[in-house]
């Protein structure tokens, strides 16, 4: 049994159609690797930015309570002066 060749591929101009649509699919092909390779790499570029942004803050946070353990340590150890008495202070930052 011989499997006869589809109309388009019996002439040249089909043929060559054929090839075009070969072609095509493996263009086809690289541009979707190359679009899946950026569309991670992406990715990675926002996670490690999220990560930066993340461990801003929570440097940030830390920072501010220390400056306001330290400013209410400094409150405390104003407020009483060395012979036990109150007084006034200021603080400035």
């Amino acid at each position: 049994y011989v499997k006869h060749r589809s109309l388009t591929a019996a002439s040249i101009c089909g043929m060559l159609g054929m090839f075009q649509n070969v072609s095509t699919t493996s263009y086809s092909k690289q541009e979707l690797s190359h679009e899946s390779y950026q569309d991670a790499a992406a990715c990675r570029v926002i996670a490690r930015l999220k990560k930066e942004r993340d461990e801003a803050w929570s440097l940030l946070a830390q920072s501010e309570r220390q400056v306001m353990l330290v400013a209410s340590t400094a409150i405390t150890s104003n407020a009483t002066l060395s012979n036990g008495k109150s007084g006034s202070f200021s603080l400035s930052f």
